[in-house]
């Protein structure tokens, strides 16, 4: 997510894509035009992905102080010191 704002890049849509089935899953919101490139290429687009699939946490350090972003998904707010 180079070029976005950190909180951007941290509550973007998410894939899932599974080895064994051979098989991706998606969050609702996911770009259905990526999906249907994807199928294009042989991939089986299956069923949304259900519940809070790959939370995330992110920290960056600036030279001064330290940027917190938490994701959306696990309701909850940065923690830290």
């Amino acid at each position: 997510m180079q070029n976005k704002p950190m909180g951007d890049a941290v509550q973007q849509s998410r894939l899932h894509h599974q080895l064994m089935p051979l098989s991706i899953r998606s969050e609702t919101r996911f770009n259905k035009n990526i999906l249907k490139k994807l199928e294009a290429r042989g991939h089986e687009v299956q069923s949304e992905l259900k519940g809070n699939n790959g939370v995330v946490q992110a920290i960056r350090k600036h030279p001064d102080w330290l940027e917190a972003v938490s994701d959306s998904r696990k309701s909850g707010a940065p923690d830290g010191y």
